[in-house]
């Protein structure tokens, strides 16, 4: 599902758990004019509600505000994408670190 450089305002990640069988989800943030202009995905939050999606293998949040649940990714993620470039001042630097031991977990499983 590509959600990515729209404006979406509702922050909560829920609407996404219904989809039992999906395996790409990217809600980043990559388009700079968008971005200065105000237009962006508004998620925020908490990861949480991805935590039963078992087929899921890759997620990019890029440039987002999600800012807690790394602990509840799914087992079944092989690749995710936690730019914060392009949004210098996301809330996504405040799990920076804890998604860069999950991805190297992730590494040292396979």
């Amino acid at each position: 599902m590509h959600t990515s450089n729209n404006n979406l305002s509702e922050p909560d990640l829920t609407r996404f758990s219904q989809f039992q069988n999906l395996e790409r989800l990217r809600i980043s943030n990559e388009n700079k004019n968008k971005i200065s202009q105000g237009i962006y995905n508004l998620f925020a939050g908490s990861l949480a509600p991805l935590q039963d999606l078992s087929k899921l293998k890759y997620l990019n949040i890029s440039n987002t505000d999600i800012n807690n649940g790394v602990e509840y990714l799914p087992e079944s993620l092989e690749k995710i994408y936690y730019d914060i470039q392009v949004r210098p001042a996301c809330q996504l630097k405040e799990i920076k670190e804890q998604l860069d031991l999950f991805t190297n977990e992730e590494r040292q499983k396979k």
